[in-house]
């Protein structure tokens, strides 16, 4: 395994369909978005069309991350495994770190990971 000095980039991976709650949805969002180590990408794939608040959840978080959120819309409900390769062709970077759309992170959790995987 090749000795690594510099931390890697790496994106999150997350769907979300209209069934979800935009209270959880935006914690998940925000420990993203207080990382020590932030993502370089964060790619959220919308299982079909989503209700108005998590619509908004994804627009103040758009303006938050900037260029680095990535919203890409399937214009039907096609579920978890269609949402997953979806987005997994649209992320840039080797390391892809999978998240629901009601998980959080502490602050540290992803270098923590980095330092482990070296």
């Amino acid at each position: 395994m090749e000795n690594r000095t510099e931390l890697q980039p790496y994106s999150v991976l997350m769907s979300v369909y209209s069934g979800e709650n935009p209270e959880f949805f935006a914690q998940s969002l925000e420990s993203l978005y207080t990382q020590t180590y932030p993502a370089d990408e964060i790619v959220v794939v919308c299982d079909g069309e989503l209700n108005e608040q998590l619509d908004g959840v994804l627009e103040q978080y758009s303006e938050k991350f900037g260029g680095k959120l990535k919203i890409h819309r399937l214009e039907s409900h096609g579920g978890t495994a269609k949402c997953a390769n979806t987005g997994l062709a649209i992320c840039k970077n080797e390391y892809i770190m999978k998240m629901d759309s009601d998980d959080t992170v502490s602050y540290t959790h992803l270098r923590a990971h980095e330092t482990c995987a070296d």
